[in-house]
This record gives structure tokens, sequence and C-alpha cells, in this order.
């Protein structure tokens, strides 16, 4: 055995990537054995081939290729990876001469178990600081609807989501609503059309918290009947994953927290409970705040919001150039005539079934500023999203019960108390031609 086939039977007895390469076209010169178990191929069909097809799959030279760092410096180390085979790799290439030519070798040793063990405790270190993150502002904010929000934001960054989301199931357990959201940039809020959700629509869900602890969907489009509502209400959404963790107080299901489109550590969900049992002691908190707040802001026969409470969000969001606002402005149709004809007991009932409507088609910041007037704020909304939910208002009422309704959308909110007072003006035409089409009123 010659000095030469020696060298070779070494090189291929090691478990080290090597190979040879011509700097100028990427042909393979020479391939140890380790290189062709790996991808499978004989010698002959590799040396036919580029380096960047065999060792990455591609179909044109590497983005990062190292050959003329290779000429220039003479060597060079760096760490690489391979789709093609989902490893890491710690490479080491040199100019050497073969036949008095100039060619790069190079040496890659499998790092992919180091690695992945330093990406794991990386990940375990993200888990730890966002939990840590999550529980400062928890117990350090006197907001807690700031704190909530903030602590959704942090999740939805560690799993790279486009939403976050808390649900809460009503009193009656008849119904859900989204309480709490976060999104992304460019996601379109989703919270003011979330309200009063018959319980029948997450039926299938309700099954899968009790037996499994969560809902998880990795591909609504495939995995859901179509038909279903559950389908309706995600794809209406652009929801493609998702990932639920509900709240449990007793032993007994109350609400849940969400996270839309993750597409990253999606097989670590542990967060997302941990997060869960965390928060659910803040909601509570804040269970026990808001019955102090309906004393204070609360319209005692509908149960939205009175005048205090409504000049108190006004006050909050003037200013705010961050937000875009829908305003409506709705004045009860003929509730005189009623309190006149059939007494305010009457009456009552019927402010009662208008405040429900409302609060069916936007389900929180509804305000009754007046006997017969309310004025509702939507925040974050866009523009077109806006008009349908109005048109849908105005499909809901009856030949009985209905309201004259002004609209108007702002792109930040400024200068809302006029803006208010634009809305009521709109509003008015709108009973102007209410009266008109009833033959009440005289042009």
């Amino acid at each position: 055995m010659t000095r030469e086939e020696l060298k070779l039977m070494l090189l291929d007895e090691v478990d080290e990537i090597i190979y040879v390469v011509d700097f100028y076209n990427h042909k393979l010169i020479y391939v140890n054995k380790t290189v062709l178990n790996m991808v499978g191929l004989l010698e002959k069909e590799a040396l036919q081939l580029p380096c960047y097809k065999v060792l990455y799959g591609f179909d044109e030279p590497c983005a990062n290729c190292n050959n003329e760092e290779v000429l220039r410096e003479g060597r060079t180390e760096d760490e690489r990876y391979s789709k093609k085979f989902d490893k890491y790799f710690y490479q080491k290439c040199r100019l050497i001469k073969v036949g008095g030519k100039e060619v790069k070798m190079c040496v890659f040793t499998d790092i992919t178990h180091a690695k992945r063990t330093e990406k794991k405790l990386e990940n375990e270190q993200k888990v730890e600081a966002t939990l840590l993150e999550c529980l400062r502002m928890l117990y350090e904010n006197n907001d807690i609807e700031a704190a909530l929000n903030q602590c959704l934001a942090n999740m939805a960054q560690y799993y790279n989501a486009d939403r976050a989301y808390i649900f809460e199931f009503s009193k009656d357990n008849k119904s859900i609503n989204n309480t709490y959201e976060w999104c992304r940039d460019g996601v379109e809020p989703q919270i003011a059309f979330l309200q009063n959700i018959d319980i029948s629509a997450i039926s299938r869900w309700m099954e899968l918290f009790k037996s499994k602890g969560e809902v998880f969907i990795s591909q609504v489009s495939s995995e859901l009947d179509k038909s279903s509502l559950e389908y309706e209400i995600l794809e209406q959404q652009q929801i493609e994953t998702l990932i639920a963790i509900p709240f449990r107080k007793k032993g007994k299901i109350v609400g849940f927290i969400g996270l839309d489109n993750p597409n990253q550590n999606m097989d670590r969900n542990f967060l997302v409970k941990i997060v869960a049992s965390v928060v659910l002691n803040d909601i509570e908190k804040r269970h026990s705040l808001d019955k102090l707040y309906e004393l204070s802001y609360c319209d005692r026969l509908t149960k939205v919001g009175n005048r205090h409470a409504y000049v108190r969000l006004m006050n909050k969001l003037e200013g705010r150039k961050d937000i875009s606002l829908g305003i409506i402005f709705a004045d009860i149709n003929g509730l005189k005539n009623v309190n006149d004809k059939y007494g305010h007991e009457q009456g009552d009932k019927m402010i009662k079934t208008v405040a429900d409507i409302l609060k069916k088609n936007f389900g929180k910041h509804i305000y009754r500023i007046g006997g017969d007037e309310f004025v509702v704020f939507c925040k974050g909304v866009a523009e077109e999203e806006f008009a349908r939910h109005v048109e849908k208002l105005k499909a809901d009422w009856t030949t009985d019960i209905s309201a004259s309704v002004g609209s108007l959308w702002l792109p930040k909110c400024e200068n809302i108390e006029v803006s208010v007072a634009n809305t009521d003006k709109l509003m008015y035409q709108d009973k102007k031609d209410y009266y008109v089409s009833r033959g009440l009123y005289v042009l």
C-alpha cells in the first residue's frame, strides 16, 4: 500500500465529512465515505455534482460561500446549517494544491447535538424571562387592563403569533366574550366584534378543554368542517393555526387564553398554561374592581356605561394618535310615544332591548348618555370593518324597536368631543329620514 493510498484509507475511516472542491466551478474532486453514506450516492455520482447540490440541496452556489475568503486568507472556520439534512456543522476549510492546482479542502464536524442543547437552554431562558416579565407586569402595574395586555404581548412575541387574547364566559355560561387582545402590527383587531358569542360555537373546544386540557389546531383549512360555525369564525379572521388553554376556577372552566397563527416554539405550550394560571388571579381581581366601577360608572337600567364613564373614556382616548376610533350615536325611535301610551315600565323594556342589541353587536364601550341616547366607541377598528358592523346593527332593528344612528370613523383619536357632536348631527338626519318614511315628518 502506497503512502497516498494509506492517507485516503484513513480519511475514509473518520466520522468527519471531508471533501475537496474546485474553487471556480464548485465541482467535487474528492469525497470520503462519510459523505457518500450521508448523501446516499456512489462516488462517481457525487463527483459529477457541485458541492452545494450534494451537501445543501441547493441549485446554485451558497449565498455564504467562503471561496473568496479561503483564497485570500488560506483557511477559514465557521458554523454551517444544512437544511437538507437538518444538521449543524463546524466547518474548517483550507487552501491546498493537488497536481499543482489550488483547490479547497473542507472538514465538517457534526455539532448538531451540542447546538440543539445550546438552543434548548436559550429557549428555556427566554421562557423564564417572558414569564418573569409577565409576573412583574401583573404584580407591579396597578392598571390591570394594561398589565394583562402587556402580558399577552410578551407571550405573543415569544410564540411569534399574530394575536393573543383572553375570552371570558358570561355569568350564565351561555355566551363568551373577548375581553383582552394584543395584535401584531398590520393584524386587524377583532375584540369589538367577538362579543356575546353563543357558547355552542365552542362546544368542540369545551370537550377538548375537558379531555386534553387544550385546543391545538395546526391547520384550520384541513382539520375543521367547513360548514361549521367554528370554521366560519376562524376563517373570517384568517386564522390557520391556533393554541387555546382554559381558565379553571374551582375546577370549572370560566374562559380561555389563546394565540392565533403562532409559528415558533409551538411545542412549548407550557408557557401559555403557566400564564393562564397566573392571569386568572388578576382577572378575578378585576371582577372585584368591576363591581365598584359598576356603582360609579354603570347605568343601572341597561348595565352599559353611564355618562360619567363616557366622559372618562373620552378623556382617556383624546390625543391617542396610535389608534383609530369608530363612533356611533344612537337615539331610540318612538320612546316618548311608548312611555305616553303604555307607561314607563314598557319604555324601560324598550331601552333595555336597544342596549342589548348594541351589546350584541359591539360588546364594549357602550354608554347611555341620556334617556334615549347611546354612544358607542370602537377602538382600533378598520374603517371598512366598522362600516360593516354599523350596517349589521341597523339590520337588527325591528318594526317595533329601532334607533336612529349616526356613525363616524376617525383614523386617530383627536377632537373626539367635536366628532361625537358631528355624529349626533348625522343621527338627526337618520331620524328625520325615519319619520319622513312613516309620514310623520313634513319636509
